[in-house]
């Protein structure tokens, strides 16, 4: 049985959890194999930020500026070119 790198990070957390000392991997085999039985497998990972409203170009090189403007003030160094997702 091969665990998923989200499921073995799980099964990790709760082996550390509930262990008393540093955990082994049978015990992280066990943490695994507790979680699935007892339907706590939430293996998702932090839920993604859903925006409710969109930034139109214009609004959205006006906050570049703004930013730019605010890395100057600070010395920080210049933004890198990032595209713009859709």
């Amino acid at each position: 049985m091969d665990l998923t790198p989200e499921q073995l990070e799980a099964a990790c957390l709760e082996a550390r959890r509930t262990s008393e000392f540093m955990p082994v991997s049978a015990t992280i085999r066990a943490a695994h194999e507790k979680m699935r039985s007892t339907g706590e497998m939430n293996y998702l990972g932090p839920p993604m930020l859903h925006y409710t409203e969109t930034l139109t170009p214009e609004q959205r090189e006006e906050a570049l500026k703004f930013g730019d403007a605010l890395r100057k003030q600070l010395a920080l160094p210049p933004r890198t070119t990032r595209p713009i997702r859709k």
